[in-house]
């Protein structure tokens, strides 16, 4: 079943992401913005949990299949982001050669082709350099090979499986010895083992919350979202408090958040908000990976971060991402198929 509120929630998830990065510590409650892709390894537990269920349960086949759909699922949009990405170094250093300005950091240097090929491959958690050529490749990186270890150590299933999952998860956050009490240094390995915790920990607790929704868990609609609100609330208050404790709370909530929501029935297909929730769902992935690209390409534009400017530069990424979708996600999704043979 596919839940419309929920494709809503990642596209409002994509806006708050693309807040948090365009007002750079600037605005106090766009300082919280880090926190929805959390939601984003919460909610792909969520719709991913059969999926991943059934690899672990069915071995080499199984994990083949599931690796198979989730590259036909991020590539075509990955490698369209590179690709643009690639186009506007290009751009930039051929003006920097026009003017004769060609400085110490050139915006396109000989170490960049190797960033390219490791950002692909989403193997930038095993050479950490290659992370600042797109900074939210971060997230699919982690994402991506925790879902595979999982399968790999069998640690899909059963709700002892998850459970297991998620203290696997908190031991890795505690090891690494990162939080949040200063900004994430993705050059540093120990910060990968705190990426790889935080998505272990997201990724079960969504999977938790299938279990939940397929269980029918009796809580009435308004119990939930009550709950879900004071969970928000809190973290935000242990953020003031204690910075490093804020995921403890957070993934809980969001994961109530996600069961609430999809326990909503889909809006019929006459309700004047499916498009809108549709479209938001859709754009939400290439938004995700578009938005920093263009930020920096557009920077020298918008020195001064203002709300309308803000609003401009969200439609723009909109009405792109809405394009890529539409024009260009399905040739290279065909191209892949053919590549894998699916």
């Amino acid at each position: 079943m596919r839940y419309l509120w929920l494709d809503g929630l990642r596209g409002f998830a994509a806006f708050v992401v693309l807040s948090f990065h365009y007002f750079a510590g600037t605005n106090s409650l766009a300082n919280f913005g880090w926190l929805a892709v959390d939601f984003f390894f919460v909610l792909s537990g969520f719709v991913l949990c059969k999926a991943i269920t059934h690899a672990g349960n069915n071995g080499v086949s199984g994990l083949k299949t599931f690796v198979k759909k989730r590259i036909l699922r991020l590539y075509p949009v990955l490698f369209l982001a590179l690709s643009f990405k690639l186009s506007f170094q290009l751009i930039e250093y051929s003006l920097e050669l026009l003017k004769g300005d060609v400085g110490t950091r050139p915006a396109f240097d000989s170490s960049d082709p190797a960033r390219y090929v490791l950002s692909i491959l989403l193997l930038q958690f095993l050479f950490p350099f290659s992370i600042s050529l797109l900074l939210p490749l971060w997230s699919l990186s982690t994402e991506f090979y925790s879902s595979i270890f999982q399968i790999i150590l069998r640690l899909t299933g059963s709700l002892r499986s998850i459970l297991l999952g998620i203290l696997l998860g908190v031991f890795l956050i505690i090891i690494s010895g990162v939080y949040f009490e200063v900004v994430p240094n993705w050059q540093e390995y120990n910060t990968w083992v705190f990426g790889f915790g935080r998505t272990i920990i997201g990724f079960n607790v969504g999977q938790l919350m299938w279990h939940f929704h397929q269980r029918n868990l009796r809580l009435r609609q308004k119990y939930l979202s009550f709950l879900t609100l004071i969970g928000i609330t809190l973290s935000m208050n242990i953020w003031l408090f204690a910075s490093d404790l804020v995921l403890v709370s957070a993934f809980f909530w969001f994961g109530c958040l996600v069961l609430a929501v999809s326990k909503f029935k889909n809006p019929a297909k006459t309700s004047i908000l499916s498009p809108i929730l549709k479209v938001l769902g859709e754009t939400a992935y290439p938004i995700y990976l578009f938005h920093m690209i263009f930020l920096d390409f557009l920077s020298s534009f918008f020195t001064n971060r203002s709300i309308g400017n803000f609003v401009f530069f969200y439609v723009v990424n909109l009405i792109f991402s809405f394009f890529v979708l539409k024009y260009l996600e399905q040739k290279v999704k065909s191209f892949i198929k053919r590549l894998i043979k699916v």
